[in-house]
């Protein structure tokens, strides 16, 4: 259910103007600018009963560096992913993500499904803005995001629930 971007093949407008932006996949972004060409870093990983936790860092613009706290459970009926972003730089940054299926805004929870599942991602702080998106050339998927002023640090709190 969650997706990234995919690619519209070269040649096609969408590939350039959505695919490669930082906007269309799964991160935080300086608004719509794009990130610096990098790889993160991981720092810490451990895996813990029916589950794992992660941590990582990045530099994602020349100014601003991202750690990201992942933790992953895997229950009997659902997965819970909590994810603690924190933003060292200023800024207004987005916490994008990009989901299939059919969406309803609920103020701090966004409730989505789709044929094989169902989720919710739940903030703990800003609201979230239900826009569209794509997924290669053909599929529009929606693009959910929430913003954020930062000056110096700041974090994201999100929970997201697959049942």
């Amino acid at each position: 259910m969650i997706v990234d971007a995919g690619s519209g093949g070269y040649y096609n407008p969408i590939h350039w103007r959505w695919n490669r932006k930082t906007i269309a996949h799964n991160t935080i972004s300086r608004g719509e600018e794009d990130h610096v060409e990098t790889r993160g870093r991981l720092i810490n990983y451990s895996e813990v009963e029916n589950g794992f936790r992660a941590f990582f860092s990045s530099k994602i613009y020349e100014d601003v560096i991202l750690y990201r706290k992942i933790s992953f459970n895997n229950n009997v009926d659902s997965k819970i992913i909590f994810i603690k972003d924190l933003v060292q730089g200023s800024g207004d940054f987005r916490w994008n993500i990009h989901v299939r299926g059919s969406c309803e805004k609920y103020e701090k929870k966004i409730k989505c499904s789709s044929d094989k599942n169902r989720l919710y991602t739940e903030s703990f702080d800003n609201e979230w803005v239900l826009s569209q998106g794509y997924r290669g050339d053909k599929e529009n998927i929606w693009y959910i995001y929430r913003v954020k002023k930062i000056v110096d640090k700041g974090e994201f709190l999100t929970r997201i629930v697959i049942y």
